[in-house]
């Protein structure tokens, strides 16, 4: 949900013929605008849930691993790529370059949209970085154990290690891109690429380390975690709420920033592994709102031109409460009913067949 808003907001500054709205926009609901760090909270859950298999040594076959990723990514995305393609969302057009359509459907069905343009569905650039950590989990766990085979603890330390050398790349990305100023720069060197988004998957990692040496040692962190809950909420809030965070790019942007906002997310899935969340927050709307949310975030983003013009429609081009919340719900009915259909006709089926491996 913090992304759909993110996103509702952002194309403004895309589609709105009065750049006042979008400065009102940023002055206003700059909070919702930093919904991007959605992204990172999902690929913190990535993390622990893709490596937890096998650190407890789970007896999947590489094979079955395999099939059950493809099985559980690759239909939706590729159905709602085609949808994109094919000109079925209103007023939606793909940004692909002439002369580059079936280059860029190419790399798109290979995953390498996180360092190519994603410029068939923007969304599409942080399913480049899950494959590649896909390939990369079996591998970076089992290095991980055998060289903690003689030191439980050293676990922590490697994965430490991890995260350095991951602010170190992604810094140096930064410099090397020429300390890109402009968000549009940014993204395409220090934000979308795989090498630069590691934190909060090593995260994820340790978290789900942390879970087997809890089981082993049966502690009770109910307690403890309802405290982490609260501080990761309160610093995740407190770095939504300090302005935009992407309109002055610096170097805080490519270092300091990106890992305190694993961090927060970091906080929030540990204190859900360790029973620290609260029941309310287990309701059944917000259950259903997680089963459906990877068809969720597929679909959304296409319909905002056909939202855009029927507010426009409506509203004219005043920018108000009214107008925005008019079209931000709208907005959400037609994500929320589209992404329902894509989860129970396409994202559904292929999860029962996953079951069979």
């Amino acid at each position: 949900m913090l992304v759909v808003f993110r996103h509702a907001l952002h194309m403004f500054s895309v589609y709105s013929p009065d750049t006042a709205t979008y400065k009102w926009i940023t002055e206003h609901l700059s909070f919702f605008l930093n919904g991007w760090v959605g992204v990172d909270l999902f690929f913190t859950i990535s993390g622990f849930l893709i490596s937890r298999p096998f650190i407890y040594n789970d007896q999947q076959s590489i094979k079955s691993y395999f099939i059950r990723r493809g099985l559980r990514i690759i239909p939706a995305y590729y159905f709602v790529m085609i949808l994109c393609l094919v000109g079925f969302f209103p007023a939606y057009t793909s940004a692909i370059p002439e002369g580059e359509y079936f280059k860029t459907i190419l790399y798109h069905m290979l995953f390498l949209q996180d360092y190519l343009p994603s410029n068939i569905n923007i969304v599409f650039w942080s399913l480049g970085s899950e494959e590649k950590f896909y390939i990369l989990a079996p591998i970076l766990v089992s290095g991980i154990i055998f060289l903690s085979r003689k030191n439980n603890k050293t676990y922590y330390l490697i994965i430490l290690l991890l995260l350095v050398m991951s602010l170190i790349s992604r810094i140096t990305s930064y410099y090397f891109a020429g300390m890109p100023s402009d968000y549009a720069a940014f993204f395409i060197s220090t934000r979308s690429p795989f090498h630069c988004c590691l934190d909060p998957f090593l995260f994820g990692v340790g978290i789900a380390f942390f879970e087997k040496y809890n089981h082993q040692k049966k502690l009770d962190l109910k307690k403890s975690a309802e405290i982490v809950f609260i501080i990761s909420l309160v610093l995740l809030m407190a770095l939504m709420a300090q302005g935009y965070m992407l309109e002055n790019i610096n170097f805080y942007s490519a270092s300091l920033q990106p890992f305190l906002i694993s961090l927060a997310m970091a906080g929030l899935v540990w204190s859900g592994v360790m029973g620290g969340i609260p029941k309310k927050l287990s309701v059944s709307p917000i259950r259903y709102l997680s089963r459906i949310s990877y068809s969720l975030y597929l679909i959304h983003l296409p319909l905002w031109p056909l939202t855009f013009l029927i507010t426009l429609k409506i509203f004219g081009i005043q920018c108000d409460y009214s107008s925005i919340l008019f079209f931000t719900s709208l907005y959400l009915m037609l994500s929320l009913g589209l992404s329902s259909l894509l989860y129970y006709f396409v994202e559904a089926p292929f999860l029962k067949l996953r079951e069979k491996f």
